[in-house]
């Protein structure tokens, strides 16, 4: 099994990855997560870009066509997206109507000093302080 998230926004790049790791190990399951971390507006602000919204949905449905087993959205939960998630799939299914709950990997957003700093963060837990 070999596992990786991205964020979505080289869909090309990813596919042709994707196409030559598949293509080297014909037996590896391959398990990929793209970033989506709410309905455009909010995962756009949150991504510091007006179009990563729709190139994380572009790579997923990419991917997905090329009939991987396991591709999924990656959904990270902190206060500026809490409680949007059933939003955010509403609008991924005009695209992708097949698109599910199962098809969704939840995160929550965290602090640490050491790997992210910061302490001054966006953490959903720190609305519980």
């Amino acid at each position: 099994m070999f596992h990786f998230p991205t964020n979505g926004q080289l869909t090309e790049h990813i596919i042709k990855t994707v196409k030559q790791i598949r293509d080297f190990k014909k037996n590896v399951a391959l398990v990929i997560t793209v970033s989506m971390d709410g309905p455009k507006e909010i995962n756009n602000e949150l991504r510091g870009n007006e179009n990563a919204w729709d190139k994380s949905l572009d790579t997923f449905i990419k991917l997905k066509a090329l009939g991987l087993k396991f591709v999924y959205l990656g959904y990270t939960l902190s206060k500026y997206n809490s409680g949007k998630l059933q939003e955010m799939l509403f609008e991924v299914k005009r695209y992708h109507p097949q698109i599910g709950y199962g098809d969704v990997h939840i995160n929550i957003a965290h602090t640490s000093r050491h790997y992210y700093n910061n302490l001054s963060s966006n953490s959903l837990i720190d609305s519980f302080r």
